[in-house]
C-alpha cells in the first residue's frame, strides 16, 4: 500500500515539474529571454525523485510542446538525457558541491 502511495506522489510531483517547465518556457518566451527556462522543472524532479521520473517529466513536457510546434520533438531526447543525468549525479551524491 506504501508503494502506490509514493507512486501517486511521485506522478504527481512529475505533473507539478511539466507545469514548471510550461510556465518557464512561456515566461522565457514573454520577456524575450536569451535563454530558456524548460528544463526547471525536469531538473528539481529529477534532483528529488530520481533519474526516472526525471526524464519522464521532460519527456512530457516536450510531448506537449509537440502539440503546438513540432519543431520540439527532437528536443524530447534532450530533455530526457538532462532529467536522467541531474537524478544521476544526485543518486551518486556528486552535487554536495553544487
Amino acid at each position: 500500500m506504501e508503494n502506490k502511495k509514493s507512486a501517486k506522489t511521485v506522478v504527481l510531483f512529475i505533473l507539478f515539474g511539466v507545469l514548471i517547465n510550461v510556465i518557464g518556457k512561456g515566461f522565457a518566451s514573454v520577456v524575450s529571454a536569451p535563454f530558456w527556462l524548460d528544463a526547471v522543472g525536469t531538473c528539481l524532479v529529477a534532483y528529488i525523485a530520481g533519474p526516472w521520473a526525471g526524464m519522464s517529466c521532460g519527456i512530457l513536457s516536450n510531448l506537449g510542446y509537440c502539440l503546438v510546434d513540432m519543431i520540439a520533438l527532437p528536443y524530447t531526447l534532450t530533455s530526457a538525457a538532462i532529467g536522467v543525468t541531474v537524478g544521476n549525479k544526485k543518486k551518486k551524491e556528486l552535487t554536495k558541491d553544487v
